[in-house]
């Protein structure tokens, strides 16, 4: 077996999970689960208007690296339940001895956020507490639409939706663990592969299932719903920095390269939030938009503006 090709990053691997057990699965929510992609056609970015501005100037979106997300704890609370169903996995009797020992080495690996990068999206455009969290004082919910030419898979970019309920989740670890064993199995069988190799390709694998993590978040959040853009960056020279809260962040930028026909990002329209200048800022959006080729709805927030 190539040992490269059971090396893929964790989204492949993803995929080819979907390939093989979409028929093992009875219930639709966790079949969803298994498409490499999300399962939405238009989703929403809640930014500020200069951030908006940022991205029609740029002709990009911007995926920031996960050591500099708002809430750290996002991605340990999830890396430490991945660790903990693997250990528990490790206990049923269905897989060897010998792969199980791989299991229980779960909570003993460090995994390395620093190439992972994420833009964050949403299929609710017009959600309080969204404002609340990323757009005080007339931010912007950007819509894109994922079927308008811009290809996001050509750039190694992945959606996915975010998993907020931890049965499904332990119900998806466990099926990508029994393609593992699988796995596991054809390695022993090559006799090409010496104990150095297999035991070397197997804590790769873990650590790939473990950085699942970067899909999962707490349930209490579940109001957001959240769709991810991610990305494991492989080339540093593409990565750039700014400032953001006093502290100097990495971002990718998505490839200019690959806007639609009409040299356009997929933006379908602009949500301008609540705010005690909601109109002035809609007004100045659609200017702004029009002056860069952008003939897209701007529509105000259903939202009442409440002033504190």
């Amino acid at each position: 077996m190539n040992i490269n090709c059971i090396l893929e990053s964790i989204f492949e691997t993803i995929a080819l999970i979907g390939a093989n057990f979409p028929n093992a699965l009875s219930n639709n929510n966790i079949k969803k689960l298994y498409q490499p992609f999300t399962i939405h056609k238009h989703l929403f970015h809640y930014t500020t208007v200069q951030g908006l501005f940022g991205i029609i100037e740029s002709q990009c979106f911007w995926l920031t690296n996960m050591q500099y997300m708002n809430d750290l704890s996002e991605s340990s609370h999830a890396t430490k339940l991945i660790k903990k169903m693997l250990t528990e996995l490790s206990k049923n009797n269905k897989y060897t001895n010998d792969f199980s020992k791989y299991l229980k080495k779960a909570n003993c690996i460090d995994l390395d956020n620093s190439k992972n990068y994420i833009a964050c999206f949403t299929t609710n455009g017009d959600s309080l507490p969204m404002w609340n969290m990323y757009g005080k004082n007339c931010g912007v919910a950007i819509e894109i639409d994922l079927d308008a030419g811009y290809s996001f898979c050509e750039q190694g970019c992945f959606f996915r939706d975010m998993i907020y309920d931890e049965k499904i989740l332990y119900d998806y670890i466990e099926k990508i663990v029994d393609f593992y064993q699988e796995t596991y199995n054809k390695l022993k069988e090559d006799k090409s592969n010496n104990c150095h190799t297999i035991n070397n390709t197997m804590n790769e694998i873990l650590k790939k299932i473990i950085l699942f993590s970067a899909n999962v978040k707490n349930k209490y959040f579940s109001h957001e719903a959240e769709t991810r853009l991610l990305l494991t960056v492989k080339d540093c020279d593409k990565i750039k920095y700014r400032v953001k809260n006093n502290i100097i962040v990495s971002y990718i930028e998505t490839s200019s390269h690959q806007l639609n026909k009409d040299k356009k990002l997929p933006i379908k329209s602009v949500i301008v939030g609540p705010g005690e200048e909601q109109d002035i800022v809609k007004s100045s959006i659609m200017d702004f938009l029009k002056s860069k080729g952008y003939n897209i709805e701007v529509k105000s927030s259903t939202i009442p503006y409440r002033d504190r």
